[in-house]
């Protein structure tokens, strides 16, 4: 199991078998970046996406965090697949696990955050 707890809520994971990983984070206008290629990677989210520099880093820190709570690499490389589905942004690390990630608001909640669900190679 995997869980994730920001903003007021707790987010859980489980599967038959792993990786699994989740995460939940509020979406700021700033990100502290620690990783370039973290960085470098929520530029294509906000160019794929639209969406401003602090929801698009709020996405890649939620992916991290998915790819760290799977047991795996958070610097792990990944690319932005395409849209299929609104308001879902789904990042891939290669033909292995894909993240699923959403912004949304919570009741409670001061701004939005990205929810994120790492799975096994397919979205």
């Amino acid at each position: 199991m995997a869980a994730s707890h920001a903003a007021g809520l707790t987010l859980c994971a489980v599967a038959p078998r792993p990786p699994w990983g989740c995460a939940v984070v509020p979406v700021t206008e700033h990100v502290e970046w620690t990783e370039a290629a973290h960085e470098a990677l929520a530029g294509r989210v906000a160019a794929a996406t639209g969406e401003a520099p602090g929801t698009a880093g709020a996405r890649v820190l939620a992916a991290a965090e998915c790819l760290r709570s799977a047991g795996l690499a958070p610097d792990t490389p990944l690319t932005v697949l395409p849209a299929q589905r609104d308001a879902w942004t789904v990042l891939a690390a290669g033909d292995g696990p894909r993240i699923a990630t959403l912004v949304t608001s919570l009741r409670d909640a001061a701004g939005p955050v990205v929810v994120a669900v790492l799975t096994e190679g397919r979205s």
